[in-house]
């Protein structure tokens, strides 16, 4: 059965006109258009697009991930009303194991588009196949974390931690983090050492034990860092605080015993207040970059921020968060 790609009268009124995806459409995030634009040139499929379930969803947004939205009603046709396995044939030209149920415990709406990719290659690995068929739930985080985890780490660690998606978040970067901190091993060599893991306890030991042969941070963060200007002041930092409308006034002690420091960043886009705080032996982190009335500023901005610090050793905190997760959290 064919049909033509656009009926005359749908031609005619899609003519000049560009396509907006409505409400209805919403879950389907960046699919949302070329799914608009199948159903267009091939009106009679609407009616299925009406009952599609959550597992349909993924599977045409990782169909459309992989290619271009279908030119034959036959292509589209396939993608909406066929079989799991036929349309995977006919994308792939195979069946990843597990996919079936992969699809079954993802999200209520689609994934970032990468991230379809990464998790056909997720289930192509028999490790992370493992780990992603005893995941109560497979949203963006646990992709990107698994995809970004080395291959070895992608069954151990998943399997000793809870919640391991939040937890191991920019795993690789603290391990970067804790070879250029001081640590004498290599990257590779922790990463080795972290393939034995076996269960929770023997994780945090040797987590600890890596962190405890860290060098004490032997000064603050430098007066001065890109734009900003460290506040050393008490009654400066709180004259801010009133002037700004939040709770900078509140760190005064925290600054006066040596655990934190507030700078300043003034150029001619904003301004903005920046908390950097001691991690014990990890060191010194940008925890906070905040606006006026504690608004949070434009993620560009806020990059070009952290980028200026972390040129001068001071990373985002986020680089912290898994080695304190494992340590204390776990």
């Amino acid at each position: 059965m064919t049909e033509p790609l656009v009926c005359r009268s749908s031609a005619a009124a899609l003519e000049g006109k560009q396509l907006l995806p409505g409400f209805l459409l919403t879950p389907f995030g960046w699919a949302a258009l070329p799914l608009a634009l199948v159903v267009s040139a091939y009106p009679s499929l609407l009616a299925d697009l009406f009952g599609v379930t959550r597992e349909r969803m993924h599977l045409i947004a990782l169909a459309l991930a992989h290619v271009e939205p279908p030119s034959s009603f036959e292509f589209a046709s396939l993608l909406i009303r066929g079989s799991t396995r036929a349309v995977l044939q006919a994308v792939l030209g195979r069946w990843p194991m597990g996919v079936k149920r992969a699809l079954k415990h993802l999200p209520p709406q689609v994934l970032q588009r990468q991230n379809y990719h990464r998790l056909v290659d997720l289930l192509n690995d028999p490790d992370s196949a493992k780990v992603l068929h005893h995941a109560a739930k497979i949203d963006d985080l646990a992709v990107q974390v698994l995809a970004e985890l080395p291959p070895s780490l992608r069954r151990p660690l998943p399997l000793a931690l809870s919640d391991w998606p939040r937890k191991l978040n920019g795993f690789a970067q603290s391990l970067e983090f804790l070879v250029a901190r001081g640590l004498n091993r290599s990257f590779d060599d922790l990463v080795a050492q972290l393939a034995t893991v076996r269960a929770r306890p023997q994780l945090r030991a040797m987590m600890r034990g890596w962190v405890e042969s860290l060098p004490l941070p032997e000064t603050v963060p430098p007066a001065s860092i890109g734009n900003a200007r460290r506040l050393d002041n008490s009654k400066e930092i709180r004259s801010l605080a009133r002037t700004w409308r939040n709770c900078l006034g509140s760190y005064t002690e925290d600054i006066d015993a040596g655990s934190c420091v507030v700078y300043l960043w003034d150029d001619a886009d904003s301004s903005a207040a920046c908390l950097a705080r001691r991690h014990g032996r990890l060191g010194w982190f940008l925890d906070e970059v905040k606006g006026p009335r504690n608004a949070d500023l434009d993620s560009d901005q806020v990059e070009v921020v952290a980028a200026a610090f972390a040129s001068v050793g001071v990373p985002k905190n986020s680089v912290a968060s898994p080695i304190e997760n494992i340590m204390w959290r776990c």
